[in-house]
């Protein structure tokens, strides 16, 4: 049981490092090396932070045993989620057929670096436990 609970502690610490690391970049990158911590970017790095928890908590899930198929696997599984669920009911369409391009595109990079990332923040700290 400890050790099931140490490796969900370590999953769900992986998803909001993961997701910190990204959002710092992505918000960088945007605004040309600029970066303005008001309360919105600590709210929305905060939102950020907890749901990379929540989706690393997937990475308990045994199978399969490479950590870079875990962490793609982990990734597309939240691209897909955004583009069913979240694009729908964000007034953007199925799979984001009225969104712009760049948000699109961002979905799709950032959430499959941010599952290979978890997996191998998940993957490095479970062997040093």
């Amino acid at each position: 049981m400890k050790k099931s609970l140490n490796l969900l502690f370590i999953s769900f610490t992986a998803g909001l490092i993961s997701a910190a690391f990204l959002f710092f970049i992505a918000t960088l990158v945007m605004h040309h090396g600029t970066l303005v911590i008001n309360a919105e970017f600590k709210q929305q790095l905060y939102k950020l932070m907890v749901w990379g928890g929540i989706w690393a908590i997937l990475l308990v899930i045994p199978k399969p045993k490479g950590v870079l198929i875990r962490g793609s696997i982990l990734g597309i599984i939240v691209i897909l989620f955004n583009f069913i669920i979240l694009f729908p009911a964000k007034g953007y369409g199925l799979f984001g057929i009225h969104a712009p391009l760049q948000i699109v595109l961002m979905n799709i990079v950032f959430n499959y670096l941010w599952g290979v990332i978890a997996a191998l923040i998940q993957s490095a700290a479970k062997l040093k436990s």
